[in-house]
């Protein structure tokens, strides 16, 4: 059985209840509304048939009335897919996130939705609320190659026990806002670019951050949340810079004995490390931070 909803793209079609079918999901335009999906743990069926039912979106969204967790295979057609998950709910899946035509996965509403363990489409695009990332047994976080923020949070996987790698790109366009939450013991390669206002948080003192930054010309706001039994730190370790950006740092930032350069500096935080630090590129005045290294 396959399921098509290509005519009216303001199309809401609830499936509440369960079925057995083993074929595919095509979800063309509109939207289609489930309250459950099969799932490895127990849940051999849901309202989009069996485990091994695919969900292929392809220009449609795919949303819940209930929180649910599934592993059965979600595709990304040529057309894009959209996951929105209402606030207060969570969205879970399991499995892998694939598209065999490197398309675009966007994520609505305020809820929460957790990525699987293979993500094999080009861009997330995080309009609304949060995702939550995972993480293979190679320790590689597993992220699309860039993911644009219009709105909303991003949560690293947050494990003292691996030293993890992520290779993600990150783009936080003009007036756009986006937040991301890091795992505190990890090695950061992508590249910050765009120019909207980007918050940070170290949860940890052993994250460092090799990425080239350098692009990015909008507000970088650099915090700390203590996750697990060690204080934060954000360790920068790459000599890029940022001379188009202004950078605020609200808590302790190490340069890991590299050089640096602000476009300009405000806040309240501490800078660290070996190596020197450059502020005034952009021509404003610096505020109030503490510079506890060679400048």
């Amino acid at each position: 059985i396959i399921y098509k909803f290509e005519t009216n793209s303001n199309l809401n079609v609830n499936i509440n209840n369960v079925n057995t079918f083993t074929g595919t999901t095509n979800i063309n335009s509109g939207k289609i509304t489930v309250n459950t999906l099969a799932n490895e743990t127990g849940v051999q069926q849901g309202s989009l048939g069996k485990l091994s039912s695919t969900i292929n979106l392809n220009g449609g969204t795919l949303s819940n009335s209930a929180s649910v967790t599934t592993s059965q295979p979600i595709t990304i057609g040529i057309n894009d897919g959209f996951i929105e998950v209402p606030a207060n709910l969570s969205f879970i899946t399991t499995g892998s996130i694939k598209s065999g035509t490197k398309s675009n996965l966007y994520k609505t509403g305020a809820g929460t939705l957790t990525t699987g363990t293979s993500c094999g489409f080009k861009n997330l695009y995080i309009n609304a609320g949060t995702v939550i990332a995972s993480e293979n047994g190679s320790s590689i976080h597993q992220y699309p190659d860039t993911v644009i923020f219009n709105g909303g949070t991003l949560k690293d996987p947050d494990n003292i026990y691996t030293y993890s790698t992520n290779n993600v790109n990150i783009v936080v366009p003009t007036g756009k806002t986006g937040t991301w939450y890091l795992d505190e013991r990890c090695n950061y390669t992508g590249k910050l670019t765009g120019a909207g206002i980007f918050n940070v948080y170290a949860t940890g003192p052993r994250l460092t951050m090799s990425g080239d930054w350098s692009a990015f010309t909008g507000n970088l706001n650099i915090n700390g949340l203590k996750t697990g039994s060690y204080d934060p730190e954000f360790t920068i370790n790459n000599s890029y810079g940022m001379k188009n950006a202004t950078v605020n740092v609200g808590y302790a930032t190490n340069n890991n004995g590299k050089n640096f350069d602000f476009g300009n500096l405000t806040g309240s935080g501490t800078l660290l490390g070996s190596g020197t630090y450059t502020v005034g590129a952009l021509n404003k005045d610096r505020k109030s931070t503490r510079l506890n290294s060679s400048h």
